[in-house]
């Protein structure tokens, strides 16, 4: 898989209710995802207007931000909670409408179910969906790697936008990373896990194109 011993890939949070982490862990909007994580660096959370701390937009809201440009809608249109269900990690698309698929937890009376959801109501299909505890970050990386889609016949969340993106040249591997990122409330190494995984791809992509260029 990767360099695993850089990653505390056993790595499994207590709980994904009643604790901090879950404070903010819902806020479906990418860009109020963005400004509250810019203002708490900076402590200026006091100045942030309310409608930024909110899991959900209002109707008056989503009106005044979507006139002012379709990337600030990023996550926004994502489907409803269920009862008690939070986001445990998503990825976000630098597309022009800044696409979100969000990875959610709800609590069952046999442990937690899992599903994943996008703002085109896709449907996507995981290799296993129930877990008596939360997942270890190897297991949310399996997860991420093995779910299908059945409306764009792919498998996996992140590496099928590298290949997707990626034009078969070397200014183009850059602009597939970037196509994509991943965020965790509860799984700290996740973003660096698969920045460095997306470091392996591209070196592996500029080594294949190398040999082409010199057989």
């Amino acid at each position: 898989m990767k360099r695993e011993q850089n990653f505390s890939m056993e790595y499994r949070p207590d709980s994904y209710w009643d604790t901090p982490d879950a404070i903010h862990a819902n806020i479906k909007g990418e860009f109020r995802r963005k400004a509250l994580h810019s203002a708490a660096l900076s402590d200026e959370l006091e100045d942030l207007p309310s409608h930024i701390f909110a899991d959900d937009l209002s109707d008056e809201m989503r009106k005044v931000t979507a006139s002012l440009h379709p990337a600030l809608m990023g996550g926004e249109d994502l489907p409803g909670y269920q009862d008690k269900e939070v986001e445990i990690a998503r990825v976000s698309l630098a597309s022009v409408t800044a696409d979100v698929v969000s990875i959610r937890a709800t609590p069952t009376p046999d442990g937690i179910h899992y599903r994943v959801v996008d703002e085109y109501e896709n449907h996507y299909y995981l290799e296993y969906d129930q877990s008596e505890v939360p997942l270890t970050l190897r297991e949310l990386v399996h997860l991420m790697e093995t779910v299908t889609c059945e409306e764009m016949e792919s498998t996996g969340l992140v590496r099928h936008h590298w290949d997707f993106r990626f034009g078969n040249s070397a200014a183009a591997i850059d602009a597939a990373i970037a196509f994509t990122s991943v965020s965790s409330a509860y799984y700290p190494d996740l973003e660096d896990w698969w920045e460095s995984e997306a470091q392996t791809w591209a070196q592996k992509i500029q080594l294949e194109i190398e040999a082409e260029d010199n057989p």
